[in-house]
């Protein structure tokens, strides 16, 4: 694969061709974009694309990726937030909703069009959702430190809670209801709570 060039000139270039490829897969779907329509919109020439990536497949995956460790910094971040387990629920969806919504092409690029970019990106897809299933186990544990109440929760229910909140945020891509992401809070704070206690999320705040 080539190498990227290692100056700041490079870089920039490197980010600009990543942010077209995006906005172009967002906008016409993964299958119909082409490094054509990528060099165009970064203002670059094709040269400079094949610098930074081998093919269309190795942008997705370099662009996932750095989609990936941004949603899932900034939501391990929240998730430290709030001094009860309510408290520290809200953040982490606040968080993730609003990481999202400001983020439109990219999340309808890795929540919608990874499904159909071939067997490499699913499984960079389905990483981004292991690692949410770890946060949320992270969260679930130094719950009961706090709270003896909150219920272990294990791969495979953590893996169920991810599912649901994945398939809500797929729903609103698809609708180009991103920018209303937030509207979703409640339903989503409602699930993360219910598998933690078995409760509604304000019966969380009594509780602690």
């Amino acid at each position: 694969m080539p190498a990227a060039a290692a100056n700041g000139k490079g870089d920039a270039a490197r980010t600009r061709v990543l942010a077209a490829f995006t906005e172009s897969v967002a906008t016409k779907g993964y299958a119909a974009t082409t490094i054509a329509d990528v060099v165009a919109l970064a203002h670059v020439s094709r040269r400079t694309f094949y610098e930074h990536f081998a093919d269309k497949e190795s942008a997705l995956l370099a662009s996932h990726e750095e989609f990936r460790a941004d949603v899932i910094a900034t939501v391990s971040k929240a998730s430290e937030i709030g001094e009860t387990t309510a408290e520290r629920i809200e953040s982490t969806i606040t968080a993730l909703l609003q990481v999202l919504s400001d983020s439109p092409a990219a999340t309808k690029t890795h929540f919608v069009e990874t499904l159909g970019a071939g067997p490499r990106a699913r499984e960079a897809r389905r990483e981004m959702q292991r690692s949410f299933v770890a946060l949320l186990i992270s969260l679930a544990e130094r719950a009961y430190q706090r709270n003896p109440a909150v219920r272990e929760l294990s791969p495979e229910m953590a893996t169920a809670v991810t599912g649901g909140l994945t398939e809500l945020i797929v729903q609103a891509a698809e609708e180009e209801r991103l920018a209303d992401l937030l509207r979703l809070s409640d339903t989503m704070i409602a699930l993360v709570s219910s598998a933690f206690l078995g409760v509604p999320s304000w019966e969380l705040t009594r509780r602690k």
